[in-house]
C-alpha cells in the first residue's frame, strides 16, 4: 500500500513538473502579471519599447501596428506596474512565443 502511494506521488510530481515549464501555456500576445523583477523566457515586458517584425514576426501577426511604429518595427502595449498588497511591484509581460491563432477581424 505505501509503495502504491509513493508511486502515485511521483506520477503526480511529475506530471505537475512537466506541466509547468512549457513555453506553450501562453497565447502568443497574452498580457500577465508577475511578482519578479523580470520576464520569464519566451515573454517580453510590456512596457511600450520598440521591437522588430523580424525578431517575433508572430507577435506582430497578431498586435500589428495597434500600439504604434511602422516598417520593420512594432511598439508592445505600455501596460504600468502594478503594486502588490505587500509593497512589492509586479511587472507586466506579453507572450512572444506560445500557443498561436489568427486574430479575429471585426466588421
Amino acid at each position: 500500500m505505501l509503495k502504491t502511494r509513493l508511486g502515485m506521488a511521483a506520477a503526480i510530481a511529475v506530471a505537475v513538473m512537466a506541466g509547468t515549464a512549457h513555453a506553450t501555456d501562453q497565447f502568443v500576445g497574452e498580457i500577465r502579471t508577475f511578482g519578479f523583477p523580470h520576464c520569464p523566457n519566451g515573454w517580453l515586458h510590456a512596457n511600450g519599447q520598440t521591437v522588430t517584425t523580424a525578431h517575433y514576426p508572430e507577435l506582430f501577426s497578431v498586435i500589428g501596428h495597434y500600439y504604434g511604429g511602422s516598417g520593420g518595427y512594432f511598439v508592445l502595449p505600455h501596460n504600468t506596474q502594478v503594486d502588490s498588497a505587500n509593497g512589492k511591484t509586479e511587472i507586466a509581460c506579453i507572450a512572444a512565443t506560445g500557443r498561436y491563432s489568427r486574430p479575429v477581424k471585426v466588421h
